[in-house]
């Protein structure tokens, strides 16, 4: 980009040129903090006395090593006499790739009165396969990254084995053997000192993974916010390059693949190449390699297939040929990023001075742990965690993308906005519809809820059983009625109707078929009033008949007794032939005359219907005259 040339007025530009300077600079002086924190921390950790007072006693000259190159020695061999051991000056061992096993001897001596739990630790988490030995207390403990977490001897990113010495003198053998680098830091603390120290190596490590993860989320939602491929890119990266760390030291193993065992050899090499092939498209993505340097893209482009070709046969070659080609190759991508990096500078690309730097940082660590593998390093804290540092130096690297996008952003204003107002149009619409879709739902219950009430006030005024009204619904009908009557200056007729034989029915074959009996008979009359009429069920075997403007007591009679003949034939319930008959009372309203009210007319209908059943049932009585109680006969 021209340097004459600025979006930004002068002063403004200056602004804010040196307030992404100052975001540049905060992941550096965190991570100085974390990194002299944690030097400090580990300082503890270098060795530890085996008395368990928390005074430090240093392992150099205690530890002595053999090489199996066959890996067939056993326990019983490496115990003999005349076993050639090999004195170390350091607690820190780097063999580098070892086809068959190491072995490690250390005399201790347990001066307590009493036995005192200590924890032996391997601070390497890609070997694959470890056994202690301690032959005077007859223990024998197997761990490594071939063994799934929850099977290890101890919960810890890296392989801890819990050791529980008496007093006197011991005689500790470790055996290794993996497909990575045999790289055995090895250090011995007491329970207390040990917890102390990991806690402090997990807050680090806590830092770190929140840190990546929190720089990875954030360049997710700049890169769904602005569909920009370099952000894209970087979140992948990212990620990929967490899982690398993870495999590398322990973390993933305890937290996010506990039950792969066996199986986890080929994936730190996995991750390793995946992760090159990412850096490689977001580095082409940032520096527009493509437009700025087509040749150099080109090589590129080459190396990130060959990088991705070697991710993709991992699982086809041996495991230790795909580690040494790991190490190789990660050197390689870094120098040939930080060759793209210089040339950007050379060709002022924008940001290429901070991402040069961070990628020579990376470039720092990665040849640490490489030189570490291949044993021409010992296991310093940088070394241990040169990965980890490069990378979070790394975090430099999004401030100066953030500056670079800015830029972009800014001449991109006026599409942002417009493009800001259209998906604020949508909104508007969407909540539009949503309020109208919740209108129309509410609409909706509204209706059931009156359906609902409808229905419910229907169950209050009908028998449940017949679906006939009940006394209640009788009772409203009535008055009605009788005002028509006086109205219109007419009488009304009310039938009340008992079941005769009903009890014996129901004491001889149970009340479930009682209430079909009654469901039957209720149909019955159905069928025989007119559609005019009001039928309604009072009691148990009960049933009450009105009639509006009957004419003359001939058309009540004529219906009571159609009401008594509908009975006449057998029922059939369930197979069983029942009979019951009716007794039905009369009574008729007095036109003009106040007294004739429902509860009145009910009272002489009873009253007719007890007459009738004094007359011997199944038969019909009119309540003719009120003062002498006088009945008819049909």
């Amino acid at each position: 980009m021209d340097k004459s040339v600025s979006p930004f007025p002068a002063s403004c530009g200056h602004a804010l040129w040196r307030c992404l300077m100052l975001t540049a600079r905060m992941p550096l002086i965190a991570l100085a903090v974390l990194i002299a924190y944690v030097s400090l921390s580990l300082q503890t950790h270098a060795a530890v006395t085996l008395n368990g007072d928390g005074n430090a006693v240093r392992l150099d000259g205690e530890i002595e090593s053999l090489i199996d190159p066959r890996g067939n020695l056993t326990i019983t061999d490496v115990q003999r006499d005349g076993v050639t051991w090999q004195t170390t000056e350091r607690a820190d061992l780097a063999f580098g790739y070892q086809s068959g096993a190491v072995w490690l001897r250390i005399k201790l001596q347990q001066p307590a009165s009493a036995p005192y739990d200590w924890r032996i630790e391997i601070g390497y988490a890609p070997i694959q396969s470890l056994t202690l030995y301690v032959p005077s207390i007859g223990m024998r403990q197997h761990g490594g990254a071939s063994v799934p977490f929850a099977e290890r001897p101890f919960p810890n990113r890296n392989h801890v084995f819990p050791v529980t010495l008496p007093p006197g003198s011991h005689t500790v053998y470790l055996r290794a053997t993996s497909a990575s680098s045999t790289t055995l830091p090895l250090r011995i603390a007491d329970a207390e000192s040990f917890e102390r120290s990991a806690t402090r190596t997990y807050l680090f490590l806590g830092l770190y993974y929140g840190l990546l993860f929190a720089l990875g989320a954030y360049n997710l939602l700049l890169f769904i916010a602005l569909r920009s491929p370099p952000f894209g890119w970087y979140v992948l990266w990212v990620f990929a390059l967490g899982s690398l760390i993870a495999h590398m030291n322990g973390v993933g193993s305890e937290f996010l693949w506990p039950a792969v065992g066996p199986s986890s050899g080929p994936m730190l090499p996995m991750s390793t190449f995946a992760s090159n092939t990412l850096a490689i498209l977001f580095s082409r993505s940032l520096l527009e390699s493509r437009l700025h340097f087509p040749r150099f893209d080109k090589a590129l482009v080459v190396v990130s297939i060959i990088s991705f070709v070697q991710f993709a046969t991992v699982p086809l070659v041996p495991t230790q040929l795909a580690y040494k080609v790991m190490s190789l190759s990660s050197i390689f991508v870094v120098a040939l990023l930080v060759g793209l990096a210089v040339i950007s500078v050379m060709r002022g690309v924008s940001s290429a001075k901070y991402y040069l730097a961070a990628w020579i940082v990376l470039l720092i660590g990665a040849l640490m742990v490489a030189m570490r593998n291949f044993g021409l390093l010992p296991n310093t804290f940088f070394a241990l965690y040169g990965v980890q540092i490069g990378s979070a130096l790394e975090m430099v690297l999004l401030s100066l993308a953030l500056a670079n996008r800015f830029a972009e952003l800014k001449r991109d204003k006026e599409e942002a906005q417009a493009t800001a107002l259209e998906v604020l149009r949508r909104s508007e619409q969407q909540l539009e519809e949503r309020v109208n879709a919740r209108t129309e739902e509410l609409g909706q219950a509204n209706a059931r809820l009156a359906e609902s009430e409808a229905r419910l006030r229907e169950l209050a005024h009908h028998d449940a059983l017949t679906g006939l009204p009940n006394r209640l619904r009788l009772d409203q009908h009535l008055e009605g009625a009788l005002a028509r009557a006086k109205r219109v200056g007419q009488p009304a007729a009310v039938l009340v109707i008992d079941l005769d034989g009903f009890k014996a029915v129901n004491d001889q074959h149970g009340h479930d078929v009682g209430d079909r009996l009654l469901t039957e008979v209720a149909q019955r009359f159905r069928n025989v009033v007119r559609a005019s009429d009001f039928i309604a069920r009072i009691g148990g075997d009960e049933f009450v008949v009105v009639l509006e403007a009957p004419q003359q007591e001939a058309s009540a009679l004529l219906i009571a007794q159609k009401l008594v003949d509908a009975l006449d034939k057998e029922l059939s319930i369930d197979g069983k032939s029942l009979r019951v008959g009716a007794s039905v009372g009369i009574a008729l309203s007095l036109p003009g005359q106040d007294e004739s009210s429902g509860a009145t007319i009910i009272r002489w209908a009873d009253a007719a219907m007890y007459q009738a059943k004094g007359a011997g049932r199944n038969c019909v009585r009119l309540h003719a005259d009120v003062d002498a109680g006088l009945s008819a006969e049909n």
